[in-house]
């Protein structure tokens, strides 16, 4: 019925993900993976100075347009899966706990994604067994990770002092 389709899009459900859209994430998987690839220097440049970006001849409209593109072709692609309510905070939590831990650009980019891939696993596992939806699973294991990475990060401060 619309009630069990409405909560499926808002929270999320496993069962409505069919063939075709795991074939639609591999493709904006590669998508993405080839983005990132092709631009690093230019996402990395111009996430620090914007004007220097600009100065220096790259076209950041161009290139912050592509990743507008790249990141609606992330989101439209998770909602099947962990659902419209809970899209922004599996982008925004395992970039947050590994900005907490990771030393560089690159690193950032490498942990959030151990972290987001963790969550997902380990939320779609434990949403299986225990029979909850896997979008609020996910995004509670994200935030779990979150702590984690800000109780390291506070542990790892007060033994340099």
């Amino acid at each position: 019925g619309f009630s069990t389709d409405l909560f499926s899009y808002l929270f999320g459900s496993v069962s409505a993900v069919s063939r075709q859209d795991l074939w639609i994430v591999i493709v904006i998987a590669i998508v993405v993976i080839a983005f990132i690839s092709l631009f690093y220097k230019e996402l990395f440049v111009s996430s620090f100075d914007a004007e220097y970006a600009r100065a220096s001849g790259l076209r950041t409209k161009a290139i912050h347009m592509l990743f507008m593109v790249i990141t609606a072709l992330v989101i439209a692609a998770s909602m099947r899966i962990v659902g419209i309510l809970l899209v922004s905070s599996l982008i925004t939590l395992p970039v947050a706990a590994a900005i907490r831990l990771a030393k560089s650009f690159k690193q950032t980019i490498i942990y959030a994604i151990i972290f987001g891939e963790t969550a997902v696993l380990v939320g779609l596992v434990t949403a299986f067994y225990l029979n909850l939806a896997p979008g609020g699973t996910i995004v509670i294991t994200s935030i779990i990770i979150l702590l984690m990475a800000m109780l390291i990060k506070k542990i790892a401060t007060k033994r340099s002092v």
